[in-house]
């Protein structure tokens, strides 16, 4: 069975496999146990560049190294606070992946047959230089591509 790809925000977030795939960040925070938890947050992070999950994710790497490497004791304190980082990153994640999924919902590319059709009519292919000499190199040509105007 060939399955259509989802052409909307909404096909997208509807589509469950879709919202399974872009969630697959989530098992940095699931797996991490704590010391590596900020992983998949720093990703997500990066991704959609928001202060406040940069900020998550550089607090939870903080927290993380804190947590790893904590003196042993016989109190077991270093295990405790894995534990908490680890709690509280998994809640994090839950936390924020509704809306990055919205987000990459609303950022996926187009595919080829939704892009728009090329502008009708001739494009310039010389770049004026300086003193109206013409550029040497590649310019954007009449095919809709970047093209090299001394190639023949």
């Amino acid at each position: 069975m060939v399955q259509r790809t989802p052409r909307s925000a909404q096909e997208r977030l509807a589509n469950p496999w879709w919202r399974l795939r872009h969630s697959a960040w989530m098992l940095g925070p699931l797996l991490g146990l704590g010391a590596l938890s900020w992983v998949g947050l720093v990703y997500v992070a990066a991704r959609t560049r928001r202060t406040t999950w940069i900020a998550l994710a550089a607090g939870f790497f903080v927290a993380g190294g804190v947590a790893a490497f904590w003196p042993v004791g016989t109190d077991n304190t270093q295990g405790g606070l894995l534990v908490f980082v680890w709690a509280a990153a998994v809640v994090t994640a839950f936390i924020i992946n509704p809306s990055y999924l919205r987000w990459r919902a609303g950022r996926a590319l187009p595919t080829p047959s939704e892009s728009a059709p090329a502008p009708a009519g001739p494009q310039d292919t010389v770049r004026p230089h300086g003193s109206g000499g013409q550029a040497r190199g590649p310019v954007f040509g009449p095919s809709g591509r970047w093209e090299n105007p001394g190639d023949g």
